[in-house]
């Protein structure tokens, strides 16, 4: 018997690989009468670091482009008659401990990620977020 889930997350970055991401989401919790919620992480961190003449605008750009991806993400849920969906922006200064904390207090019992769009030397230096999220909520 497949085990039924209740709250399934679906972290969104944009890439192609994390909206095939939604869609399988979007199935299993259509199977199972799940709540579903996509998020989009905007690392305040970053922000911090650069002027605030360019921080703004960035910024700025930054959040239209995650409103998108979640307006699109709702199109997809509309498309397959799902209505049981959120859609928000987590901001924090780390998408680990950020997205940890979201599991925890939101009791998901599945989550989702695409592509987290690393360079290569970065990928290379650390392991990827879904495998230390899997290893941290266990």
């Amino acid at each position: 018997m497949l085990e039924k889930y209740k709250n399934i997350l679906v972290e969104i970055d944009g890439s192609k690989q994390s909206f095939e991401a939604l869609k399988r989401a979007l199935h299993i919790a259509k199977r199972d009468n799940a709540k579903l919620t996509a998020v989009v992480f905007l690392n305040t961190c970053q922000s911090l670091l650069r002027t605030v003449a360019i921080d703004v605008s960035h910024d700025l750009r930054k959040l239209a482009n995650a409103q998108d991806d979640l307006k699109y993400c709702q199109s997809l849920a509309e498309e397959e008659g799902f209505s049981n969906m959120d859609s928000l922006v987590l901001e924090g200064r780390s998408k680990l401990k950020t997205l940890n904390n979201y599991i925890k207090e939101n009791d998901i019992d599945l989550f989702f990620a695409g592509s987290q769009r690393l360079s290569i030397l970065s990928y290379l230096l650390r392991d990827s977020i879904p495998a230390r999220l899997a290893d941290s909520t266990d």
